[in-house]
């Protein structure tokens, strides 16, 4: 009778909590309904302003390509628009016209043809928003003409190089690829997606009711309310609807996710079916199982509280209870299993004070060791048999990351490759070591790692995993080694252009010999030849200097090539033309320069730097029958002390991910097949771009290219002053050189002066001995008595020939010889020299006697 009073008492708290819950579940399932859509709404709104952000950045790319090109003349640019049109389905039209509205050029989709839709009379506050931004423009959802499809229109000012707006590039976006996404994003029927733009046209419906309509009809209006709130659609029913703003340009517009009240009427009423049914199967479970326990151990429980109360205390002296013939058998049982226990329990104590005595001793013990493992600069890892990470200490964290260590999970040194050498290694009892790359927080690294086995009674018991970074140390000796080539190509260019420019010398002096001689000149072909022959000799000279440029060499010290001021220009016809061997089968490079701007800078390494860079850009180019195209601009920027040479080498190369594009500059990162390249080009080019105060810095996309931008400080032109001199007269000259043909050659050169040749130093200094001269010109290098020396016996013996003694050499410009020579103050030539030259000098030299053209 308790029991049933107890249970009819109970009846009205669990009515009450079946009233409250069915409040409770209506409010969860409007709040879930409105989460939802909220969510919903707000995920189309994301997805509908990348649509059409993506749109305006694909007319930002046309704008972009009619910058660079500075003819817009209809007949060129028609096709262009037309092909940007045909290509990409979203835009109904491209049209570019004048700041005026005037007319350019235009393209329209197939359908449109002769139509200009883009000029509405509804985008009045289109094209004032332009004018107000100077940036870009997004007008409301209008009509394409002839169609019953629609479109937004965006505008872009298009600036010539000056910064000028020159013209306004309008294009059509369609509607319907937006529809597309919204229908798709709509999860079932009961929901329903109403997108409105700023001027309140319905833009999307996924009903497919209310396009191009205004929101007179319906409760879609173009402002969003600042939480869900309940509108009437076009039919004057009730809908639960959530709104967020999304900005297309500078306007907002509003997509709308609702969903009928009977979608929420019907989640709370099955929410409200379960509490009941899971209220009533509880109470019943309840009320059998209160029932049967009164029933059986009211009685016998009650001999128990005082045995419990003291084991609850802590005491294991506890007496138990004695059974009677009248207690039933489950209870005597359980007076036997506590007993039981009770005795096992005081076991557990004995051993428990036991080992946590030994616990403290260990952990006294091992407390020294804890400290040095975490403390360790090495990477350490400890595995179980099957390769599972036991331990990392925290210097394995930090080089490979939280996720690569954690407990449990197969260690990354037992992939692919390396992994079954190891297990191999393992397998016959043996250490392995070697090296891995591995992709970590701080990006690619190279690792050296030892892996030792473990063995025991059982077999293998752990594998202990040691790593080391090595990347610091091998990009310090690649780079080294990297200079060390450089330095020992520079010393075989400089030995073969020595080699090269004593034949070039008298071939180019005879050829220019020839080009003014009678005969020659009565003959066209022949003068002609010649000049071709001139022009071979030209260019075979700046391929050696180019070499020799790029190839000097810089001392350790760090005291080496000094910076020059030179052309922009200079730098980059070098780079081009060291390039083209490379690139030459594989992209076409085009060059284009704004203005002459000059730049103070170590003339070998930036020229390395370039030549890196096009190599790179021609090795990008996607496979094909045709060359892809290089492009190579340079322009000044900013004012003053801040201006800047902007150097920028663009391709049209297969392009590269933003995680490539995050690591290119690393050391010995490169997507290219193994052998093809080492991963330290980008990263010497950044290094001595950095040392001369500038910045390199790189934009790819997959699939459409590259762009490296070169930022260094820009200088002014030096000056240059060109001395006025006097006609000279007939000299009497001196020639030395061990090289008979050389000589000769320039004695031919300067036959309107008496010349006297010498062959090697000594026989120069007889020559000196024997008569009065006016100037000497020798030769550095000679096997017998070499230049420096023959100086040296001219000052101590004739000092009235000091200021007329010049040299000539094979040396190239910067080298130690050429410095050694131009220490002495004296004229230096560099082989092949031009008779002009030589003409320039002589007309220059202070004689210290009246000269012809002064008694005239």
């Amino acid at each position: 009778m308790v029991f049933l009073l107890l249970f009819a008492l109970g009846t009205f708290p669990v009515l009450t909590l079946h009233s409250w819950a069915t409040k409770r579940h209506r409010l969860d399932a409007e709040r879930t309904f409105d989460h939802t859509v909220s969510a919903l709404a707000t995920g189309l709104a994301e997805s509908g302003a990348r649509f059409l952000e993506d749109r305006r950045r694909m007319l930002d790319l046309v704008r972009l390509d009619l910058e660079r090109d500075p003819d817009w003349s209809a007949d060129r640019l028609a096709p262009r628009l037309e092909a940007q049109v045909l290509s990409t389905a979203s835009f109904t039209a491209l049209e570019l016209t004048h700041v005026d509205g005037r007319p350019i050029a235009g393209a329209v989709a197939g359908g449109l043809k002769g139509e200009r839709p883009l000029r509405t009379p509804d985008t009045t506050a289109f094209w004032s928003s332009l004018d107000r931004t100077g940036t870009f423009a997004w007008s409301q959802v209008v009509p394409v003409p002839g169609t019953d499809r629609s479109q937004v229109l965006v505008a872009l000012p298009v600036h010539s190089p000056e910064g000028h707006t020159d013209g306004v590039l309008v294009g059509g976006v369609e509607v319907a690829g937006l529809a597309r996404e919204v229908r798709s994003a709509v999860p079932d029927g009961d929901t329903r997606v109403v997108v409105v733009d700023h001027g309140g046209r319905v833009v999307v419906d996924s009903a497919g009711a209310l396009e191009l309509q205004e929101t007179a009809d319906h409760g879609f209006g173009a402002s969003c309310p600042p939480s869900s709130a309940t509108v009437r659609d076009e039919h004057g029913a009730a809908l639960r609807a959530a709104c967020v703003q999304v900005p297309v340009g500078t306007q907002l517009w509003a997509v709308w996710v609702s969903g009928t009240h009977a979608v929420v009427e019907a989640r709370s009423a099955s929410a409200r079916a379960s509490t009941r049914l899971a209220l009533g199967g509880n109470l019943i479970l309840l009320g059998l199982i209160s029932l049967a326990v009164a029933m059986r151990l009211r009685s016998h429980l009650e001999q128990f509280r005082a045995s419990v109360d003291q084991l609850g205390e802590g005491s294991l002296d506890v007496p138990i209870p004695t059974s009677t013939p009248f207690t039933p058998r489950e209870i005597r049982d359980f007076r036997d299993a506590t007993r039981r226990m009770l005795e096992r329990f005081e076991a557990a104590d004995l051993r428990s004070k036991k080992l946590v005595a030994e616990v403290a001793t260990a952990n006294q013990q091992l407390r020294p060791l804890a400290e040095a493992w975490a403390h360790l600069g090495e990477a350490i890892e400890i595995l179980d048999a099957d390769g599972r990470i036991l331990f990392a200490n925290p210097a394995c964290v930090e080089a490979l990351g939280p996720e690569a260590c954690e407990t449990g999970r197969a260690s990354a040194v037992l992939e692919g490759d390396v992994g079954v050498r190891i297990a191999d290694a393992v397998a016959r009892r043996k250490s392995w070591t070697g090296e891995v790359e591995v992709d970590g927080p701080q990006g690619r690294r190279l690792h050296a790692v030892t892996v030792s086995p473990v063995y025991g009674d059982a077999g293998l018991e752990r594998m202990i995993v040691i790593r080391w970074d090595l990347t610091d140390q091998r990009t310090a000796e690649s780079m080294a080694a990297h200079s060390e080539r450089l330095a020992s190509v520079g010393t075989l260019a400089a030995g073969m252009a020595h080699e090269i420019y004593n034949p070039l010398t008298y071939v180019l002096l005879n050829l220019e010999v020839l080009r003014v001689a009678p005969e020659l000149v009565a003959d066209p072909d022949l003068v002609r030849a010649v000049e071709e022959s001139l022009d071979g000799v030209g260019q075979i000279q700046r391929l050696v200097q180019e070499l020799l440029l790029l190839s000097r060499d810089r001392p350790r010290s760090g005291v080496g090539e000094s910076r020059q001021v030179v052309p922009v220009r200079q730098i980059v016809d070098s780079a081009v033309t060291l390039a083209q061997a490379r690139v030459r089968d594989l992209a076409e490079v085009k060059v284009q320069i704004d203005g002459d701007p000059h730049m103070r800078v170590r003339v070998s390494e930036a020229t390395q730097v370039l030549v890196n860079l096009l190599i790179n850009a021609g090795l990008a180019s996607p496979p094909g029958p045709h060359r892809s195209e290089v492009r190579v601009t340079a322009r000044r920027e900013g004012t003053g002390d801040a201006e800047m040479v902007v150097i920028d080498v663009r391709d049209s190369g297969v392009g590269m991910t933003p995680e490539e594009l995050h690591q290119a500059f690393l050391p010995f990162y490169t997507t290219r097949e193994v052998g093809q390249g080492t991963g330290l080009g980008l990263a010497v080019a950044r290094g001595i771009v950095d040392a001369h105060g500038g910045t390199l810095s790189a934009q790819s996309a997959k699939g459409v290219g590259s762009v490296f931008t070169v930022r260094l400080p820009a200088s002014q032109r030096p000056q240059v002053l060109r001395p006025q001199f006097r006609p000279a007269e007939r000299l009497r000259l001196l020639l030395v050189d061990d090289d008979k043909r050389v000589v000769e050659s320039i004695a031919r050169a300067l036959s309107d002066h008496e010349c006297t040749v010498a062959i090697g130093g000594f026989e120069g200094l007889d020559r000196l001995e024997e008569q009065t001269f006016d100037a000497v010109l020798s030769d550095v290098m000679m096997p017998d008595l070499n230049g420096p020396s023959l100086f040296e016996e001219v000052s101590a013996r004739w000092p009235e020939l000091v200021p007329r003694f010049a040299f000539v050499t094979g040396a190239p410009r910067g080298s130690t010889v050429a410095r050694a020579v131009e220490q002495t103050g004296c004229r230096v030539f560099h082989k092949p020299v031009r008779r002009g030259e030589l003409d320039t000098w002589l007309q220059g030299l202070d004689l210290g006697r009246p000269r012809a053209s002064d008694s005239a």
